[in-house]
């Protein structure tokens, strides 16, 4: 063939120009990487190539190795609360003249509640009326448009990754067994990722239909899981009494959990209905095994928006 003629004769011992011997000590004077007799080896150019393609897997992994690696925290967004503490304080004093007067118009038989008991329902009021103004707030994030369209947007991402993991095992021909290596490196990372990718992508559209779920059952009762599970802390610091129904009654009121009777409570009667809609909210939560799920997962949400909110 003509080229490896040609590449025969330059090979051959043929006798050099004139000159070439000077040409040959110029070149190697000079400076590498200046001139026109600067030579590549290329490999720098390799090293900037493998840089180029390895530098975002690079900066994953290290990022998972040190527990920064970024994922979706709709929680962060949409389950946090902008917490005012002004509106959730009660006053110590307004607190402790409604309890008594509660107590003394249901029954004048209880004998006056200790300074201790005071003081501990005092403080279990002021955790109750924090739960009741944070998860006002957080309902009301809920219905934020920032929600739907985050939804809509991550729809969207979603159905765009499955489309790209079924045009990868779509007519998949079988391997040529050289190209193994390669395949497990780069492929099983490509499938790897998207997997990744589109776990995260439902797991957040799950979190945000919670979320919005919130919007649509606005009239959630958070004052009867309130009321159970105070029912049931109040229960271990008086222990079993015929009094305890009274006490959690005059807590409510005193806490204002629940409108109190138009007509006030300067009548028996009226303390009766009053005690009979808390009985009827407790036992609302207390017959159904979903409905006591749902209280301690009620408690679990409000703490976790609040200390989200800080």
């Amino acid at each position: 063939m003509v080229p490896d003629q040609e590449d025969d004769k330059d090979s051959l011992g043929t006798p050099a120009d004139e000159g070439s011997a000077e040409e040959e000590q110029d070149a190697e004077e000079q400076e590498p990487g200046s001139g026109v007799w600067a030579v590549s080896d290329g490999s720098d150019g390799d090293d900037e190539d493998s840089e180029y393609y390895l530098h975002r897997l690079d900066k994953l992994l290290r990022l998972d190795q040190t527990d920064k690696l970024p994922n979706l925290d709709l929680h962060f967004i949409f389950g946090k609360t902008a917490i005012d503490q002004s509106r959730f304080s009660i006053d110590e004093e307004t607190f402790k003249s409604r309890l008594n007067k509660f107590i003394e118009t249901a029954n004048s038989k209880i004998p006056q509640l200790s300074d201790e008991l005071v003081e501990f329902l005092f403080k279990r009021a002021v955790g109750a009326r924090r739960y009741v103004v944070v998860w006002n707030i957080f309902v009301e994030n809920t219905k934020d448009p920032a929600l739907k369209m985050t939804r809509t947007y991550l729809k969207q991402e979603l159905n765009r990754y499955v489309k790209i993991q079924s045009l990868l095992s779509e007519k998949k021909q079988r391997m040529p067994s050289w190209m193994l290596p390669w395949s497990e490196c780069w492929v099983g990372a490509l499938e790897e990722i998207l997997g990744q990718i589109e776990g995260e992508l439902r797991s957040a559209i799950r979190i945000l239909d919670d979320v919005y779920n919130l919007r649509i059952s606005a009239t959630f009762e958070c004052e009867s899981h309130i009321l159970w599970l105070e029912k049931k802390e109040i229960r271990k610091h008086i222990g079993v009494a015929r009094k305890l129904e009274v006490i959690l009654a005059a807590f409510a009121y005193a806490a204002m959990l629940l409108p109190e009777p138009n007509r006030g409570i300067d009548g028996i009667g009226e303390i009766d209905k009053y005690m009979a809609l808390i009985k009827q909210r407790i036992s609302r939560v207390q017959r159904s095994q979903a409905k006591r799920t749902e209280a301690m997962l009620f408690r679990l949400r409000v703490m976790f928006a609040e200390l989200s909110g800080k």
